[in-house]
């Protein structure tokens, strides 16, 4: 069944309906200092490029990708935050020992570690690392990290 041809009234309203869209969009868009200044940032670009006009992104599709990068960019930071990070096994232990004994220090920290060998979650030190259970895993430290380990420990302890 054939439609009958779009009469001008008819295609003058779509025109409306769609320009009033597309002038609702590009305020709101332009409401957005970022959005916009990354918008103008492409236009000048392409006419210092000297791009003929004809084929020059129209504000709009400026306004429109400049939206659209800005909420990949978000998408990614938020992908990234909200993560606290989590203490292993041998931060948990080592705050442990400095809750007992919260003047020790680095040397008498790794002395106490190595009596650990074995029994705990430490199950090796040698050639300055320290391999121990974490979970399921076994993870490796480098000795020459204790002291930062031991500073978060002792802050720890001062904070609660």
């Amino acid at each position: 069944m054939s439609r009958p041809p779009v009469t001008a009234e008819e295609f003058n309203e779509c025109n409306r309906i769609f320009w009033d869209d597309q002038n609702l969009l590009l305020r709101q868009r332009m409401a957005s200092s970022a959005t916009l200044d990354v918008a103008l940032d492409v236009l000048r670009a392409e006419q210092i490029r000297g791009v003929p006009i004809r084929h020059q992104t129209s504000l709009y599709k400026a306004l429109e990708d400049a939206e659209s990068t800005g909420k990949r960019f978000l998408t990614e930071y938020a992908s990234k935050g909200g993560k606290a990070k989590k203490h292993d096994a041998l931060q948990i232990l080592i705050e442990e020992i400095v809750i007992r004994e919260p003047s020790i220090s680095a040397l008498q920290l790794a002395k106490q570690l190595e009596a650990y060998q074995g029994i705990d979650v430490i199950e090796d030190i040698a050639d300055g690392s320290i391999w121990f259970t974490n979970g399921d895993r076994s993870k490796e430290a480098k000795q020459s990290g204790l002291k930062d380990r031991l500073l978060r420990a002792k802050r720890k302890l001062q904070s609660r």
